[in-house]
């Protein structure tokens, strides 16, 4: 996917192997998910991702996805990875400029996590570089997505979560950059606006600093081209520059592109963030 976007892979760290590893065996080890671990409980290793990753050498930068669940919530083996970047607050994580990085599962007959562990800063994203996903030219994107990530996108607007809404669009620049006063607007080849809900540094501080996100409320339309504009302020420490976008992509022709998006969520278990 990296490859892709046009942004460099990302190879693998026997260290980040091995944190990564270890928290996805705590996890199903006691049935849980998420980030933390409790000390006394089978398998602990570190409280938090920062903890376990730096107990396995020197990183200048760390990040983590993960998500875990039932069997049953996993259509296929694919179906971990694209859950995670089919979710926003993810995928931004998952295409940020990272180094390094470790992939593991672990699974028994109850219980199934897949986890990423990433580290160190690559340097390969120029200061005025972004990464726009669906990419510029995208086919066969999907229509839809089931906002069950956690943190939500849609924390503030609560009658959006859990259900299948549009297919979210990100937009990010380098470790080393922010984003502000971004704008987001979604049309379809017609001029017909899409609704979204805008994710930026500056609602969601907490979870952006240099990505941005809109999920369209309802689900898009297949075999369909979009039309995303963006416009804002992208800042290096060395200068800060104006951003204005343009970009197209279509989505599938039967909807739906991967497993990832339960079509109704409520026939298997969730995967759960």
């Amino acid at each position: 996917m990296r490859q892709n976007l046009g942004i460099a892979t990302v190879p693998s760290d026997a260290g980040l192997t091995t944190s990564s590893l270890d928290h996805a065996t705590y996890l199903v080890d006691n049935q849980a998910y998420g980030h933390t671990e409790t000390a006394g409980k089978a398998g602990f290793t570190g409280a938090d991702p920062f903890t376990r990753i730096e107990a396995e050498g020197s990183y200048a930068q760390t990040g983590e996805v993960v998500v875990a669940g039932q069997p049953a919530a996993f259509a296929n083996s694919l179906s971990p990875v694209e859950t995670l970047f089919d979710a926003p607050y993810h995928r931004i994580i998952m295409l940020d400029d990272f180094k390094t990085m470790g992939v593991a599962t672990s699974q028994n007959a109850s219980w199934e996590a897949f986890n990423i562990d990433l580290g160190n800063l690559s340097g390969t994203m120029s200061s005025t570089s972004l990464v726009a996903y669906p990419y510029p030219g995208q086919k066969g994107a999907p229509t839809s997505w089931f906002a069950n990530e956690s943190p939500n996108p849609f924390a503030g607007a609560t009658q959006y979560e859990m259900t299948t809404v549009g297919y979210p669009v990100t937009i990010e620049g380098g470790f080393q950059t922010s984003l502000s006063s971004v704008s987001f607007t979604i049309t379809d080849a017609s001029g017909n606006n899409v609704p979204c809900l805008a994710q930026t540094p500056q609602t969601a501080p907490d979870e952006l600093s240099n990505g941005a996100l809109c999920v369209p409320y309802s689900p898009l339309a297949a075999n369909t081209t979009y039309i995303v504009h963006v416009t804002g302020t992208l800042t290096s420490a060395s200068q800060t520059r104006p951003i204005d976008v343009t970009w197209t992509f279509s989505t599938a022709v039967s909807g739906v592109a991967n497993a990832a998006v339960p079509g109704a969520p409520a026939s298997r278990p969730l995967p759960l963030f």
